[in-house]
């Protein structure tokens, strides 16, 4: 029997740690591999630095339109406010610049 080891499972491809990925497919499927624009996540460093005019507030209304009936505010909520850590986390864990894509 093989033993593996990893932080993680994810269900899906995951971007930023070492995962033990659990696919149907042969290949990286979902979210992360149709997402290759990159993370959505408001207030990066980036943005700041390049004067991009965004919010959690923004954010949070961006994707409870895109939900539309099937918005759940308190969960909106969690991924919006912590946007910004978790790209800068992406960003250390991956080593790779992120890029704003418009």
């Amino acid at each position: 029997m093989t033993t593996i080891s990893a932080k993680t499972i994810l269900v899906g491809g995951g971007l930023i740690e070492n995962v033990l990925v659990l696919d149907k497919n042969a290949f990286f499927s979902g979210n992360s591999m149709k997402a290759m624009s990159g993370i959505n996540s408001a207030l990066t460093k980036t943005q700041i630095a390049l004067d991009v005019q965004d919010s959690a507030e923004i954010f949070t209304q961006d994707i409870a339109r895109s939900a539309q009936d099937f918005a759940h505010s308190d969960l909106i909520k969690v991924l919006t406010g912590n946007s910004a850590s978790v790209d800068s986390y992406s960003e250390q864990k991956t080593e790779k610049s992120q890029k704003i894509v418009r």
